[in-house]
């Protein structure tokens, strides 16, 4: 009984081994690649950019000679430039009101206006329409006035147009003020005439016909307005400027002050042939497999052997039968 227990120890303590052997080999071989790609990654050139307003740009020198990663890998200087980023165009919608006051049925507010302000720290600028326009208040002025040059008709009778005027009607405004307006192109519910006044007596003309001067006098209408504008504005945003700075590994030093070489500057004999990596990597692997196989081959062989004499004597143990 006690060989039967010390037999299952040894079994159990060499698949230990064994396991721990194998375990073993698989994290070298994972930890060497893991170690190979931290070096390729060290090996990488680093790019670092970073925008400067105008002001940063004129006043740059240059980046720091070197630079260190969180990991503490030390990198160099070796390359760097300013570009220049063109500002791009800006716009943007825009409204004014504007108020005008004492505007006549003759005159006409402006179609558009230019309008101009500052927008971060640029001049912004746009051209806007007139979208609509608000009459806040309107009277009657009695100061109308304008001059009138009427050619003569015949005796004491004067035209302009198809309107004629008698010398003694001048004062009747009921009777010629429409047409006159209409003459004058004048609108007819903005303007009231009443009286006509002669200026002086009838002459003649440079081209020889007889004239006379008057003076139409009357009333006005006169309005205060809001106007409203809208548009768009529009204007350039200042430039930007971008700093890209190259930084590659910086080489290590060895300890007689000289730079040790990298694994691409090694000499073809002092770096690893990878066939020779594969069949070394094949052989350990041989040899582990063979060892795991001799150890079952000795589990199974103690384990039958160990059912034989159980058999043998359990067979010991059976009743003898008389004949």
């Amino acid at each position: 009984m006690r060989d039967k227990k010390r037999i299952k120890r040894k079994i159990r303590g060499t698949l230990i081994v064994l396991l721990s052997v194998l375990c073993m080999l698989g994290y070298g071989e994972t930890a060497w690649a893991s170690q190979l790609e931290n070096t390729e990654a060290s090996q990488q050139p680093v790019v670092m950019t970073r925008q400067l307003s105008g002001e940063e740009a004129d006043h740059f020198s240059e980046p720091p000679s070197t630079w260190k990663d969180e990991k503490g890998g030390e990198y160099r200087l070796e390359d760097w430039e300013i570009a220049e980023i063109p500002g791009k165009q800006v716009k943007r919608q825009a409204e004014r009101r504007v108020r005008y006051e004492g505007v006549e049925g003759a005159e006409t507010l402006p179609a558009s206006i230019l309008v101009r302000e500052e927008q971060s720290g640029q001049q912004a600028q746009g051209e806007l329409d007139l979208k609509e326009r608000i009459v806040l208040s309107e009277w009657w002025d009695n100061s109308f006035h304008v001059p009138v040059t009427f050619y003569a008709y015949g005796a004491r009778e004067y035209q302009l147009g198809s309107l004629r005027i008698k010398d003694e009607e001048a004062g009747r405004a009921d009777i010629w003020g429409q047409e006159l307006l209409m003459q004058l192109g004048l609108p007819a519910e903005s303007y009231r005439l009443s009286s006509l006044e002669w200026a002086g007596e009838a002459y003649m003309d440079e081209s020889g016909q007889v004239c006379r001067q008057a003076e139409a006098r009357g009333e006005k209408l006169l309005r205060n307005y809001e106007a409203v504008y809208e548009g768009e504005i529009s204007w350039q945003e200042p430039s930007m400027y971008e700093l890209t700075a190259e930084y590659v590994p910086a080489a290590k030093e060895g300890a007689a002050g000289e730079t040790a070489p990298s694994l691409e500057q090694q000499k073809p004999e002092e770096q690893e042939d990878p066939l020779w990596y594969w069949v070394r990597g094949g052989f350990v692997l041989a040899v582990a497999a063979g060892l795991f196989g001799i150890v079952l081959g000795l589990a199974l062989l103690l384990f039958l052997r160990l059912r034989q004499r159980k058999r043998e004597k359990e067979a010991g143990r059976l009743p003898m039968i008389d004949k």
